[in-house]
């Protein structure tokens, strides 16, 4: 029995193994599309979210997906020797960096999912997307500049490119991983014998009744403003915020998490074709006020969500303490009541052996 329980559990590993790796080399080559400067380095890498994402929520065991899918990009793209030694190196380093990261995490917030507390969400953004990612950023640069794909001059712009593409990769993209696999597990727990298809039909009939006249009127003002900071080139892209923040209050993490996802992509997809309000004569400068922009929105709302939280959390204690009391008050007043009631019976007694007493 616990050798076919063994079996299956590797199979499962295996399998989830080779989905992540298939997952990180596709996103991959996407972002070799978004390739800006010499090297291939790229405006934003979306599988450091996604590595960092898987890290977090299956553990340490499937670094072998990441690896391979980061090697697996140079092997469809550009199978020569020096691409695929590049690759090797590359690969130790992007799986590196989402282990530290998530170790890191972990280990300061007990949790695997740290949006719950405004503390866990700073913790996420400076152990997960900045610290860690220095690991991605050095060895990747040191293996193009020592390949002569990239100049030393040019070593220092080529790292901090690298730095931010991964960061903004971790705070658009790990988010939305996290929330949704946490609504997901917490439904299939709450499962209990239903069908799948079934219990797939009942998540998908919840959704469909969340999205109200307000979430219509929200997507209207969010297509809006999209289409005027992204799309025309208009200053208004910081209307985004009070837009993110209605979300926040009003709608569940997981749609506010792939609001901030939503945010990221149309910004980047406008700067990349010259439209956004972020372009600017330096190329480098465009990427800054890009990268700011998604920094701040992302960091911004990802503190609301964990303040209502937080907030949530606190007022459900509160009721839940409420309830508490009341339920000892209520157990308190009937043991009084039956401690009197016997009192009373006591006195009667008494009264009958008196009289007795009395009459003998």
């Amino acid at each position: 029995m616990k050798r076919r329980l063994g079996q299956v559990q590797f199979r499962q590993n295996v399998l989830l193994i080779a989905a992540i790796a298939l997952f990180y080399c596709v996103l991959g080559i996407l972002g070799l599309k978004l390739a800006v400067l010499p090297g291939d380095v790229t405006a934003v890498w979306i599988p450091a979210g996604v590595g960092l994402g898987a890290v977090l929520i299956w553990g340490n065991q499937i670094w072998p997906g990441i690896a391979l899918g980061s090697f697996g990009i140079s092997v469809l793209l550009n199978p020569t020797p020096v691409s695929l030694a590049i690759a090797a190196v590359t690969a130790v380093g992007n799986t590196l960096t989402p282990i530290w990261g998530a170790g890191l995490i972990r280990r300061l917030t007990h949790t695997r999912y740290p949006f719950h507390r405004a503390n866990e969400v700073f913790i996420f953004v400076c152990c997960g997307a900045i610290a860690s990612q220095i690991i991605s950023a050095t060895v990747g640069i040191l293996a193009l500049c020592v390949a002569q794909w990239i100049n030393w001059s040019n070593f220092g712009q080529s790292w901090v490119t690298w730095w931010v593409s991964n960061l903004t990769g971790v705070l658009i993209f790990t988010p939305v991983l996290l929330t949704w696999h946490y609504f997901l597990s917490q439904s299939w727990q709450q499962r209990k014998g239903t069908p799948i298809s079934s219990h797939f039909g009942k998540i998908v009939d919840q959704e469909l009744k969340s999205l109200r006249l307000e979430s219509f009127s929200w997507f209207l003002l969010f297509d809006g403003v999209v289409s005027l900071a992204f799309w025309y080139g208009y200053p208004v892209e910081y209307l985004m915020i009070p837009l993110l923040g209605w979300a926040a209050f009003r709608f569940s993490e997981r749609w506010t998490t792939l609001a901030i996802a939503l945010t990221g992509l149309m910004a980047i997809a406008g700067t990349i074709l010259n439209r956004s309000s972020f372009v600017q004569e330096n190329l480098n400068a465009s990427l800054l006020f890009l990268e700011s922009f998604i920094g701040v929105i992302s960091v911004t709302t990802l503190v609301l969500i964990a303040v209502l939280q937080e907030r949530r959390h606190a007022l459900e204690g509160l009721k839940q303490a409420k309830a508490e009391l009341e339920y000892r008050v209520i157990e308190r007043t009937h043991e009084l009541s039956q401690a009197n009631e016997q009192l009373t019976k006591q006195e009667f007694h008494l009264k009958e052996k008196a009289e007795s007493l009395a009459t003998a």
